[in-house]
């Protein structure tokens, strides 16, 4: 069980970054970042083949290759990783994959359109709020979150494996992690797929299965960086 201080250090590793992204929701932030990039007539930049490409097929596929070497080193861990132990790699392997079919079945209930579907940028959708229930907004929905993006931040459980070994570099792979995935996945922001907002709630939704399936690893998991207690030296006996 969590003690009341691992309780409240989980409730608010949720609740701040939730609060900026409701802070950003509640903006027309995301219409106004639409407009940078597209018109009437569409956007511009949505079937560049280099941004398809280069920095959206390729990237994905990265991602599914990094899941599937993770998935190998839970048996055969590289040396960088023999420090961990094999109930972490599996952990995180089965973490990962909980945020990688999470996002995509979200999306698939969605029923708002993406950008390039609405009436302003050509389409024929009306804008929704993506949490808006019931009925559609006219286009072709499951939009929301973003698949792309949880192809970077699917990722980010394995911070929670890292700080059992090094919190501070922890802290910095992290940090790498939702800049990496931000800037990768703001190609579907420019070519119209997305709004940022979707960006953001998705590395929210795989941030929050990590820090709700924290408490697992730490209950089941051992860190191998964790030295088992030295035996008691015997006592020494007098001889007569």
């Amino acid at each position: 069980m969590l003690s009341l201080r691992s309780a409240g250090r989980l409730l608010a590793f949720l609740l701040v970054p939730l609060f900026f992204i409701v802070l950003w929701d509640i903006t027309p932030g995301d219409l106004i970042v639409a407009h940078w990039y597209g018109a009437a007539h569409g956007f511009d930049l949505k079937q560049s083949g280099w941004l398809v490409d280069a920095l959206h097929t390729w990237p994905r596929r990265a991602g599914m290759l990094l899941l599937l070497l993770c998935l190998l080193a839970v048996w055969h861990p590289p040396k960088f990783w023999k420090r961990s132990t094999q109930a972490e790699r599996i952990w995180l392997v089965c973490t990962i994959l909980c945020c990688a079919i999470l996002v995509p079945g979200l999306r698939a209930l969605s029923h708002t359109s993406c950008p390039w579907d609405l009436k302003e940028f050509g389409g024929a959708a009306h804008y929704v709020w993506h949490f808006t229930f019931g009925g559609t907004d006219g286009g072709a929905g499951r939009c929301f979150p973003s698949g792309h993006a949880s192809a970077f931040f699917s990722f980010l459980p394995a911070f929670w494996v890292m700080r059992r070994h090094n919190a501070r570099f922890a802290w910095t792979a992290l940090a790498c992690f939702v800049v990496f995935g931000l800037g990768m996945s703001w190609v579907q922001v420019v070519r119209g797929a997305h709004f940022p907002s979707h960006l953001l709630w998705t590395g929210w939704l795989c941030w929050a299965v990590s820090c709700l399936a924290s408490p697992l690893l730490d209950r089941y998991a051992k860190p191998a960086s964790e030295a088992a207690p030295e035996s008691e030296p015997a006592p020494a006996t007098m001889a007569y």
